[in-house]
């Protein structure tokens, strides 16, 4: 069968049409956040998207285009392949899984093709963002936080090998500054991940190091999903407050699974904690002068989210 015909896109509206006129750059991070979600239902995100293209391509200034996308547009990297690349992916296979990282692999090949015919535009592919290294603000939503509470109750953290990339929400905020202040042509599409990985146990150490005089056993991850899964068993709204994990059950039983054997990946090939893809970081450090002395995740920053879950009485004083 033949395509469809393109639809028409409906003209640009008197305010888009006045920010032409105004605009110099344009940072684009408004995105439904829901895992739970199809492609489709991300259709409107994307068409916003596209229509940001028209309203940059059209300013009079000469307008800059940030896209704020996310590491979940390459979700279904092979992980045997080594670090996922800094550039837009060709193969929409790549990204299948969530609805989410699938609408952000779309918004990124929009911008690339964008790139291809001039304008001057950017994808920011951002990793997991953990607490302000100044306040050590972190939503207690987020399945960090879930599992270092948890793990409290239990009794117990868990021990993986690999590294985390995690960066500062105050970081990601200063890469966004530094790319938009500068004169110098984009690359297409850089990986904002920490340039300095730390190990997934020196964290959990970290953890450990605040619990003063009462430290947690570590243990083997499949240890801790087993004490999380007998807690399940009954589980009333006092236990599903006191260990939230048993909420995020199922996330937790994919993040354990063993990707280095069931992939077949080399001993050689680094991966991070979850047996999840590391990513390069080459354009993110020759493009942000604040990330190339980037201090990596410690004790320190550690402290600071620590703190901060006390102060929201998400974790007790």
């Amino acid at each position: 069968f033949p395509p469809p015909p393109p639809r028409a896109r409906a003209p640009l509206t008197a305010r888009c049409v006045q920010l032409q006129a105004e605009v110099t750059h344009v940072v684009h991070n408004a995105w439904r956040v829901d895992f739970n979600l199809a492609l489709p239902s991300f259709e409107t995100h994307v068409a916003g998207t596209r229509r940001l293209v028209d309203v940059c391509a059209g300013a009079a200034r000469g307008a800059r285009l940030v896209f704020v996308s996310s590491v979940s547009a390459a979700q279904d990297w092979d992980v045997a392949r080594g670090p996922v690349p800094e550039a837009p992916l060709a193969d929409p296979a790549l990204s299948v899984g969530t609805g989410y990282g699938s609408s952000k692999f779309v918004g990124e090949n929009l911008l690339a093709r964008a790139a291809e015919r001039g304008l001057q535009c950017m994808s920011l592919r951002i990793g997991q963002v953990c607490g302000a290294a100044a306040t050590g603000a972190w939503g207690t939503s987020e399945w960090v936080p879930i599992l270092v509470k948890s793990s409290i109750a239990l009794g117990k953290l868990p021990e993986l090998d690999g590294t985390v990339s995690w960066i500062p929400m105050d970081a990601v905020a200063d890469i966004i500054r530094d790319i938009v202040l500068s004169q110098e042509e984009m690359p297409t599409l850089v990986n904002a991940v920490h340039p300095r990985p730390v190990a997934w146990k020196q964290v959990m150490g970290d953890i450990n190091a605040c619990l003063g005089d009462k430290p947690l056993a570590v243990v083997p991850y499949s240890w801790w999903l087993e004490a999380l899964e007998r807690a399940a068993d009954g589980a009333t709204q006092e236990d599903l407050e006191r260990i939230p994990a048993l909420k995020i059950l199922d996330y937790f039983r994919a993040f354990g699974i063993d990707r280095r054997s069931l992939h077949s990946v080399p001993e050689d090939v680094a991966l991070e904690a979850g047996g999840f893809s590391t990513h390069e970081s080459q354009k993110l450090r020759a493009f942000c002068p604040s990330v190339r002395e980037l201090a990596p995740v410690n004790e320190q920053h550690v402290r600071a989210w620590m703190r901060y879950w006390r102060d929201v009485k998400f974790l007790e004083a």
